[in-house]
């Protein structure tokens, strides 16, 4: 059974429940007030859901939802689907702001100029100026799809044609690529009330990529963008400008590394390859998505949530197995915020701080640059900064076992740090790399070889991005800084934890697991504030792993496949270096 919305506001209010099934992501676009999110399948379970009221299902077309109210009569609930879906609510919410003669266009300017002075107006001029996207004799085509993004800075570059600093121009366009009627009503009705002089040009290209089986929405991406460049271009225009925001950028980066096996980002601006003299330009590069989201809740804005008129029976936008990575994305981040609160910022940053002495490979100008059966001598070094006796003995039985004839030789490295209070950790496992480096080269050695394998590169690479900021790797060799002719190398690179574990237990091996003596004492080893991210981590990639087969082998590959064309900044022979220096080449 179906209901129309008209039908379902004459009913009493505290007698029905609306059950929004379409996703986060969907939602996140436009929210019915009231309503419950709940996937489809999770209805019957969720507490949430009240068995004595009418459930009136919503979809994105009230397609998908007559098939799931109808499962849920059969089971005993009272449901019905809403006629038209989420667009009719959205349609009759607009009629409601006609009726109420509401000026909507001034409460929203003054909504910029006043409650999101700071939050959005700020970051949007911050980003025009840190990365001269806007410049005197700009003509720039303002590119709206119709979403909350792209109505907001459409609003943005009118307030800042109000200030007009410079000369600039700006045309707004929206191109329907075969919107169905009730979008097209919507984008039109919002340009109206916002009070933005769209220009709308049409194309077929939905059409065109519908019968498409490979990537059609990628296909549809492409053509809708070279489309808005060529029209744009008659316009007389030389940029033409994005929504694409802060959130964006980073969901960008991880879905780059963990999915691309690459290191890239979403550019503030970068210019055309196809459309001579033409260029892209963010200028919401530094807008937070929630900050947009609370700027429509408190206009009580309505926007479409997908243009595709294709979205209920488009095998693609609802294939679980095709779609898109960014929701899954979005909830990863979502995770790593509660652990680490400034998550968002380092991965934002991680490419602006991409040091290239700490990648394995990395391609500029369109070609692949690397860092790079003889004779040679080995000997085994064991150093004992002060190991406990138990610790020693441990190590002396294992290596007479093996039949490694190793050289101890001792220091007291683990006392000197003991009472320091500041990353003692650390400051031990620099004195002990310069204590190798210096009992090697009296032995007249050249190298020194490291046993980190190939799990501790890809949790390093994360380490980097998640709580430092910057893409980096443990490079499988490079030269000492501190003693000339010396080289560090890690020969277990492409080996496995798992393997070596599975080589250990095999052979009932066992070894020491904390060199410090003083583990059950330390407040460093022991302390939770102070612990070791490495554990979280591992546990981050586990989870990562259930979902992405692959992903262990993207992050380690992402520092093979560094775009510099698609970082923002990055570090070679100690000069920092920003896409801005030479961009205009």
């Amino acid at each position: 059974m179906q209901l129309s919305i008209e039908e379902v506001k004459k009913l009493d209010s505290n007698s029905y429940q609306i059950i929004d099934i379409r996703s986060e992501e969907e939602v996140a676009h436009g929210a019915i007030k009231g309503a419950l999110n709940i996937q489809a399948e999770e209805i019957e379970s969720d507490e949430r859901v009240p068995h004595d009221k009418k459930l009136v299902i919503v979809c994105s077309r009230g397609k998908t939802s007559v098939d799931v109210a109808e499962c849920l009569t059969e089971k005993g609930f009272d449901a019905v689907s809403l006629k038209g879906g989420y667009i009719s609510w959205l349609l009759d919410a607009m009629k409601e702001d006609e009726v109420a003669e509401r000026d909507i266009k001034a409460d929203v300017e003054q909504s910029i100029r006043k409650k999101f002075k700071k939050s959005i107006w700020r970051k949007f001029t911050k980003a025009i100026n840190t990365y001269e996207l806007v410049k005197p004799g700009d003509k720039i085509a303002v590119c709206i799809s119709g979403g909350k993004d792209s109505m907001l800075m459409a609003k943005l570059f009118q307030e800042l044609k109000h200030h007009n600093k410079f000369d600039f121009d700006v045309k707004f366009l929206v191109m329907d690529p075969g919107y169905n009627e009730a979008n097209r009503h919507v984008i039109e009705e919002n340009c109206r009330n916002l009070g933005i002089p769209a220009t709308i040009f049409e194309s077929d290209i939905f059409d065109a990529v519908y019968d498409i089986e490979k990537s059609p929405c990628y296909l549809c991406a492409r053509m809708r963008r070279g489309h808005l460049y060529a029209f744009a271009k008659e316009l007389g225009c030389n940029k033409i400008a994005l929504g694409h925001h802060y959130d964006d950028v980073i969901e960008t980066i991880l879905m780059g590394m963990l999915y691309g096996a690459q290191v890239q980002t979403m550019m503030p601006k970068l210019h055309s390859t196809n459309f001579e003299g033409m260029e892209l330009i963010r200028p919401l590069y530094l807008v937070r998505e929630d900050d947009i989201k609370a700027w429509r809740d408190y206009n009580g804005l309505h926007f479409i949530q997908c243009a595709c008129k294709f979205t209920d029976t488009c095998t693609t936008c609802n294939n679980e197995e095709n779609r898109s990575k960014r929701v899954e994305i979005k909830q990863l981040i979502a995770n790593l915020k509660k652990v680490n609160p400034f998550v968002e910022a380092n991965i934002f940053k991680s490419v602006e701080n991409v040091n290239l002495a700490t990648v394995v490979a990395y391609k500029k100008d369109g070609k692949l640059k690397h860092h790079n059966k003889f004779d040679f001598d080995v000997k085994f070094l064991v150093m004992d900064p002060g190991y406990n006796e138990a610790n020693r003995h441990v190590i002396e039985e294992n290596c007479r076992n093996l039949g490694i004839p190793a050289t101890i030789f001792e220091s007291d490295i683990f006392d000197a740090v003991y009472d320091i209070e500041k990353s003692p950790c650390y400051l031990c496992a620099r004195m002990r790399r310069g204590h190798l480096y210096a009992f090697a080269k009296e032995l007249g050695c050249n190298k020194i070889a490291l046993g980190h394998h190939y799990d501790d590169v890809i949790e390093t690479i994360l380490m980097g991005m998640l709580y430092g900021a910057q893409v980096q790797t443990m490079m499988p060799k490079l030269h000492s800084t501190n003693f000339e002719g010396m080289e560090l190398i890690r020969p277990l690179y492409l080996v496995r934890e798992d393997d070596i574990k599975a080589w250990r237990d095999y052979n009932g091996l066992h070894f020491i697991q904390c060199a410090c003596k003083f583990t059950d004492t330390c407040t460093t080893c022991n302390n939770e504030e102070n612990r070791s991210k490495r554990v979280e981590i591992k546990q981050l990639i586990a989870n990562l792993k259930k979902v992405n087969p692959f992903v262990e082998a993207n992050i380690f590959k992402s520092v093979e496949n560094v775009n510099l064309a698609t970082v923002v900044a990055y570090k070679k022979d100690g000069i920092k270096h920003s896409f801005l220096d030479h961009y205009d080449e």
